[in-house]
């Protein structure tokens, strides 16, 4: 994710404003802009030596140009920094508190600033202004990056030749930052106008004195994913999921793009040979959930399986999660299970489901926009809209609030909302917590028995580390043990209908003994249906195994 120092002013200009203007991007500077010497070609009292054979003779030379404090009236409204979503750090004359923030903004990512002008006055004269952002909070001292734009018409957080815009490098953006904005004129004959005669009511700065904080967190945010591409062979079907590393990357970079981290882990799992039908992804995910127990896959480690059916669905589905957690429990690592379709030229289906898949895992409902299920009824704007602008920080294009929607709404285009990147914020910062400690895998946490049932009837069951919610259990549907023809345990179940899928899923606390059980029964209300043992596949008992280094 890094770039050379100065590259990401010249992308952004590049790549977000448009294709006119003389206006330049944003330089950075270890201290303030130097002056510069303007001189004409033949400075006026200079003579021609061939006119009377004489000496040359000169004036003096015209004095340095001195900039100025801007004036005019140009005063600035705002100021935001955007990791992915906007932030506002600015406004009023002075910097936004904590308390007033609407989202985080993360150590060790790259950042978008942007001030914004209030309305200029009538007889505001168009012209380029100089405007300075000092940062102070380096060990080094302060430093001074420079934004220079041609300052006409009303500023606009939709183009960027509408603001003054500067970009901070992950390397340089620590906690304990303090900004101030600076507004300088860029043109001889402004120095001559008095200030205290113009219309401004405050100084061209924000804040208008003193620094203001950008409010970076003290955070550690990772996010860690395993990718499992299968070999799929069933009917004439014979395929392997598009793993180039151009769609990789695309993968690497929405995923980055949409989630607030600093770091981001992806890793490609051995291939995995899949002979027979799928109809529905639970086959997979539940294949899964054995996998990351051979793998010795740690609690925050996310599994996402890949596969091309020959079809736009599987199961009726683009992709499908295993479960959505309640929260960010080591007990929960079988819930970070999902997969999704490997779409032949259809690269940006394929890597917006795995953002909105792997989101199911980090605790996210769909979002309502066209006829979604299961929708998260607390989303404050209607439609799905993202509601702030967004910015990407690998590609530094802009969205648009209203034009793109929720990554977990069925719409289309999509980026993440300010709602989406606040409910995941505190699940990865639980998870990146366990990174961190070298957490035990979740079997010290005990097991449950997981069983899927499909709309055909049928049924499959695997046991894994993992706990079931006790609030949450059926008074309908339960599981009965029986070992040697004599009933061991009965335990009421917790049912959960899949995410994007007729499939649910039953799971119950394994009890004491369960090595002698030869059979269960799954008891709903007066129906009950019988499994033998040696149908159960036995995944709790793997100890930890190091990840197969590919």
């Amino acid at each position: 994710m890094t770039r050379p120092q100065l590259s990401i002013s010249a992308a952004l200009a590049l790549v977000l404003a448009p294709a006119c203007g003389d206006s330049t991007g944003a330089t950075s500077t270890d201290g303030p802009a130097s002056n510069v010497n303007v001189t004409d070609d033949e400075p006026e009292g200079a003579t021609d030596s061939e006119s009377d054979g004489s000496e040359p003779t000169t004036t003096d030379a015209p004095e340095p140009f001195v900039p100025v404090p801007a004036v005019g009236g140009i005063e600035l409204e705002w100021v935001e920094a955007n990791q992915g979503i906007g932030v506002a750090i600015g406004r009023d004359g002075a910097g936004v508190g904590g308390s007033d923030r609407t989202s985080y903004l993360l150590q060790n990512r790259l950042t978008l600033i942007r001030a914004f002008w209030k309305k200029l006055p009538e007889d505001w004269v168009p012209r380029q202004i100089e405007a300075r952002l000092i940062i102070s909070g380096y060990p080094e001292g302060e430093k001074v990056l420079t934004s220079k734009v041609v300052v006409e018409g009303d500023s606009f957080v939709g183009n960027l030749e509408k603001s003054f815009y500067w970009g901070l490098m992950p390397a340089e953006v620590i906690p304990g930052l303090k900004y101030r904005i600076e507004l300088w004129e860029t043109e001889k004959g402004w120095a001559q106008i008095d200030p205290a005669t113009q219309p401004g009511k405050n100084p061209p700065n924000l804040p208008l004195s003193g620094n203001a904080f950008i409010g970076i967190e003290d955070s550690y945010q990772v996010l860690k994913v395993t990718i499992v591409p299968y070999n799929y062979n069933f009917g004439g079907c014979v395929t392997t999921p598009d793993t180039s590393a151009e769609t990789m990357k695309k993968f690497e970079n929405y995923m980055f793009m949409m989630n607030p981290i600093e770091k981001l882990e992806i890793t490609m799992h051995e291939p995995i040979d899949w002979q027979g039908e799928l109809t529905h992804f639970g086959q997979l995910n539940q294949f899964m959930v054995d996998l990351r127990q051979q793998d010795g896959a740690p609690p925050e480690q996310y599994y996402f399986g890949y596969v091309d059916v020959c079809s736009s669905g599987l199961g009726g589905a683009g992709g499908q999660a295993i479960d959505i957690p309640s929260g960010a429990l080591k007990s929960d690592a079988w819930k970070r299970i999902s997969s999704g379709l490997s779409l032949p030229g259809n690269v940006e289906y394929a890597a917006e489901t795995f953002v909105h898949e792997v989101g199911h895992s980090q605790g996210r409902y769909h979002i309502a926009c066209n006829g979604e299920a299961g929708t998260d009824n607390t989303y404050p704007i209607p439609g799905g809209d993202i509601g702030e602008w967004g910015f990407g920080i690998t590609n530094f294009k802009l969205y648009h609030p209203t034009v793109h929607k929720d990554y977990m709404t069925y719409c289309h285009p999509v980026w993440a909302s300010t709602f989406g990147w606040n409910k995941v914020y505190p699940t990865i910062q639980q998870l990146s917590s366990w990174d961190m400690s070298g957490a035990p895998a979740p079997e010290d946490d005990g097991a449950i028995l997981l069983g899927m049932v499909y709309p055909d009837g049928t049924e499959s069951w695997i046991t894994t580390p993992g706990a079931v919610d006790e609030n949450n259990l059926s008074a309908v549907q339960s599981v009965e043990f029986f070992a040697g023809g004599e009933q061991l345990a009965v335990h009421a179940a917790e049912v959960r209908p899949q995410p994007d899928s007729d499939v649910v899923n039953i799971v119950v606390r394994l009890p004491e003994g369960f090595d002698d059980v030869t059979q269960i029964a799954r008891v709903d209300g007066a129906r009950r249906t019988v499994t033998k043992a040696e149908h159960i596949k036995i995944s709790h008992k793997y100890k930890s195994l190091p990840l197969t280094d590919k």
